[in-house]
């Protein structure tokens, strides 16, 4: 009994398929009435608009940079996004990394020369204590922001940091422009940021 309810199922579907295949899949128009006075214009079809998609969130060069909310040397939230419209650096470093440390004094250059307004310098410091990293701001006279990444090295995951010194260059829309892994010169930094 079991087989044959299954069987009549079938049918009745391969049927009902059959039908449908086999109807006239084109409709007619609505009539169309027109006032009196008013003209009979037909519309032409309209094109879909282009959809603006923003490229996609991501590390590489062209994607949308990971936003992130970190903390600086005195407590404030920074948020990335909050900075479109500028020029960022995000570096990534520690304290045991002396590449990194050479490299505070390169970026201490950049801002005495350029300010931080048009390129900000965001500093992320992974896994040293915040009165560690402020004693050596401090005894540097550093001036550019430090952040902390504090929640599991949320922000360096989230950008794929593998080693110290990581920088990644982001452009005034919040897109990933550059990429380096190491130590970077001021000349280098300029040209990345199109200052030359």
């Amino acid at each position: 009994m079991k087989n044959k309810t299954i069987v009549i199922l079938i049918i009745l579907m391969g049927s009902l398929l059959f039908v449908q295949g086999c109807s006239n899949p084109e409709t007619e128009a609505p009539e169309v009435t027109v006032a009196p006075g008013e003209e009979n214009v037909e519309e032409s079809p309209t094109k879909e608009e282009p959809v603006n998609e923003s490229p996609p969130i991501g590390i590489f060069q062209g994607n949308t940079a990971p936003d992130f909310t970190l903390y600086d040397l005195e407590g404030r939230e920074v948020c990335l996004w909050d900075l479109r419209g500028q020029q960022v650096i995000v570096n990534f470093w520690q304290l045991s990394c002396p590449p990194c440390l050479a490299e505070k004094e390169v970026f201490q250059s950049f801002v005495d020369e350029y300010g931080n307004e048009e390129v900000v310098i965001l500093s992320v410091n992974l896994r040293d204590s915040q009165q560690q990293v402020e004693a050596y701001m401090a005894e540097h006279d550093y001036t550019f922001p430090v952040l902390y990444d504090t929640r599991d090295n949320f922000a360096a995951v989230e950008y794929g940091v593998r080693a110290t010194p990581t920088s990644v260059f982001i452009d005034e829309n919040g897109l990933v422009k550059h990429r380096v892994e190491g130590m970077m010169n001021l000349e280098f930094i300029r040209e990345r940021v199109g200052i030359e």
